[in-house]
């Protein structure tokens, strides 16, 4: 009967900079104006600031997922229209 093994791979993490480039774009994210029509442009940079809400190149917003060890993890890419609304794929 065969045993079943356990393999321990190394954990790839991504690079902080990486997130920290990201996390201070954070203005330019549909999401962040519409969090600014519901809030205040204050609270709304703190909510970005404490879930590490940033934006990528193209002004979608990035769900930065980081450890309690503070690794980065991943990241989740999401296009938001500017009612808070996302934009769903077509096709």
């Amino acid at each position: 009967m065969p045993v079943n093994q356990t393999i321990n791979t190394p954990i790839a993490y991504l690079p902080f900079e990486m997130m920290d480039k990201s996390v201070s774009r954070y203005r330019r994210s549909d999401l962040y104006s519409f969090l600014v029509k519901l809030f205040r442009e204050e609270i709304a940079g703190q909510l970005c600031t404490e879930y590490f809400i940033g934006t990528n190149r193209e002004g979608y917003t990035a769900f930065w997922q980081v450890d309690i060890d503070g690794n980065v993890r991943q990241c989740k890419i999401i296009q938001y229209l500017q009612d808070g609304h996302r934009k769903k794929a077509t096709g």
